[in-house]
């Protein structure tokens, strides 16, 4: 309980202290300087004149904070989201480093203003804490204390001697302590380098590969006879017959892509899937000329084919007669049958395989001198839109921006389909030489075929000439009749008309979602602790001290110590004393604050309370 308070001239060794309660606290009474008389009422706008500074800290402080994560969002985010975004992306275009100093020098300020601003709050908290007669023990006193070091926190944190509030204010201050350093590196975690792309020039154009229309095959044949009147064989242009050899690795048609069905890949189900989106070769106009410095050009939301083929069958399957044909002629060694079905397990699935007869063809049908050597693979055709990035140089795909969700294609026209293949396989009906042929590149390969491992190459070639009549008879190439080299047609479907633009890239740096949003909670959790402290001031206020910008001195001046023992025994014991040992011998001391009355002619004794 209080007792009435003590008037003492010394605190220091007084003959009185010793006739106290010897269970009396030890007290620290702070005095404050002499003011005038109507000015000694507690109010609001005193109370408020203390914390001015915090108040211009927090400003402050919560205007850098926007700052520096608007900006960090702007220059660093992994999409473009607005005119002043793309305003940063162009002025920080070409030196990464630019972009880096500027945040690190706003993170920099960020921190060193929060750290500012938390001490000078946490400094108020203990005055305030203390003052109006009321006061704290020691430890808790040590625990908001900005002057108090991180080891002398831990140790209050850990210490079984200190009070479960006193270690409340310890963990609040670990807190800050991890909280502000986390901030520091947080926006630097995780980073990842990308390339954007600066355009210089945009333009309309036509681009894409669509789904394999059926009706193509039969008008373009018929327009490649009737180019060549009399021509009693079969016409298969040589850049046609080359294009279906190697499609799937041609690096202006095709990317390799992830697979769309997730259970693909696996050693037990080996897959190969590529996006067809044709590239700047596919494209409608030309690309204009000029802009030299510019080697690139993107190509927006274009409509894309992707085809994911797996090697083999699931399931056993034989194909019928008409699921299949043969290609060879009497008295020709070189001789392939190749078939072409649904797969009946799947829809949108399909089933293809290329079979070599050994010993050549006789009325249509293989002779064989035993197993069939043959490649046999599952495909699917999925419909997806794209954005591409091209070379202006060689006309190859650099890279693939992004992709939209897959659609799968279960209406493949296959008659039509199997008219396309046989128009490259049947060397006879174009008077090819049938070792020159395609079909011979198979037949000429028995050994590799029997090889799981070296028959990959000619799985290429497979998987080429199944691809070629998709890509081939689309909307957007020259399977389709109407199309036209150097102007854009009208009448095909609308996702093929789009934009391409004329850019040149640069490397810059993407900051983490999550660290991104840790690094925003983190220091709004400081900021909100920051403004907590004048908003409970001037909700509850109370008489505080006038105080210089030097702690330990306003405490050594401006207090005075009671105790129940001599203070040089109790200084005695603190000098020799380490961190344990002086929790032990503070842990039961509690802080006040009091003050000197004044009036116009002395200054009174100080009038202490004692806390028993």
């Amino acid at each position: 309980m209080a007792i009435p308070t003590n008037k003492a001239r010394s605190v220091k060794n007084d003959d009185r202290l010793q006739q106290l309660d010897p269970k009396a606290e030890l007290t620290f009474n702070t005095t404050l300087v002499p003011i005038d008389g109507s000015e000694t009422r507690t109010t609001r706008r005193s109370t408020l004149a203390h914390t001015g500074f915090l108040i211009f800290l927090a400003v402050l402080t919560t205007g850098i904070f926007g700052l520096t994560a608007w900006y960090a969002n702007a220059a660093f985010s992994s999409q473009l989201t607005n005119n002043a975004t793309k305003t940063l992306h162009t002025i920080f275009n070409i030196e990464v480093g630019s972009a880096i100093a500027v945040l690190r020098i706003l993170q920099g300020l960020l921190a060193t203003l929060t750290a500012v601003a938390l001490s000078n709050a946490f400094g108020l908290v203990q005055w305030a804490l203390i003052s109006d007669g009321k006061s704290i023990k020691c430890l808790q006193l040590l625990g908001i204390s900005p002057a108090t070091g991180v080891m002398g926190v831990l140790g209050l944190l850990v210490d079984t001697q200190s009070r479960a509030f006193e270690r409340s204010w310890a963990f609040l201050r670990i807190f800050i302590i991890v909280a502000s350093w986390l901030t520091g590196i947080l926006l630097f975690l995780k980073t990842a380098l990308i390339t954007e792309y600066v355009p210089v020039h945009t333009y309309e154009v036509t681009a894409g590969v669509g789904a394999f229309n059926g009706s193509y095959v039969h008008s373009f044949l018929e327009g490649l006879q009737s180019s060549q009147p009399g021509y009693v064989h079969t016409i298969v242009p040589f850049n046609l017959m080359a294009m279906s050899y190697n499609l799937v690795g041609n690096p202006m048609q095709a990317t390799i892509a992830d697979p769309i069905d997730k259970s693909c890949g696996s050693t037990d189900s080996p897959c190969d899937s590529y996006l067809f989106t044709g590239g700047l070769s596919m494209t409608t106009p030309w690309p204009p000329m000029g802009y030299s410095s510019y080697p690139l050009i993107n190509i927006y939301n274009l409509p894309a084919t992707q085809i994911e083929f797996t090697r083999g069958f699931k399931n056993s399957h034989s194909f019928s007669n008409s699921e299949c044909a043969v290609y060879g002629s009497a008295g020709v060694l070189v001789g392939v049958r190749l078939c072409a079905s649904e797969n009946p397990q799947m829809y949108g699935s399909y089933l293809a395989g290329i079979y070599v007869c050994t010993n050549g063809t006789n009325g249509g049908e293989c002779i064989d001198s035993g197993s069939s050597p043959n490649l046999t693979t599952t495909f699917s055709v999925f419909s997806r839109k794209a954005s591409i990035v091209t070379s202006r140089l060689n006309y190859t795909i650099r890279s693939v921006l992004d992709v939209g969700e897959p659609t799968i294609n279960g209406n493949l026209d296959l008659p039509s389909y199997r008219l396309a293949m046989g128009w490259l396989l049947d060397f006879n009906a174009s008077g090819i030489p049938a070792p020159s042929s395609i079909a011979g590149v198979f037949w000429t390969s028995t050994d590799q075929l029997s090889s799981s491992y070296w028959s990959n190459e000619l799985y290429n070639v497979l998987q080429s000439l199944l691809a070629f009549p998709i890509w081939q008879f689309n909307s957007n190439n020259f399977g389709n009749t109407q199309l036209k080299a150097t102007e854009i047609v009208s009448g095909l479907p609308p996702e093929f008309y789009t934009t391409a633009s004329i850019t040149k890239p640069y490397t810059r740096i993407v900051i983490n979602h999550y660290m991104f949003m840790t690094f925003l909670v983190l220091e709004s959790a400081m900021l909100a602790l920051i403004w907590l402290v004048p908003i409970w001031l001037w909700a509850s206020p109370r008489r505080l001290p006038k105080t210089s910008s030097y702690p330990l001195i306003d405490f050594a001046f401006k207090s005075s110590i009671l105790s129940e023992n001599h203070l040089d025994g109790v200084s005695a014991r603190l000098f020799r004393a380490n961190d344990k040992e002086t929790r032990s011998i503070l842990k039961d001391i509690s802080v006040s604050l009091c003050k000197k009355e004044f009036d116009h002619r002395r200054v009174s004794e100080p009038q202490c309370l004692l806390i028993y």
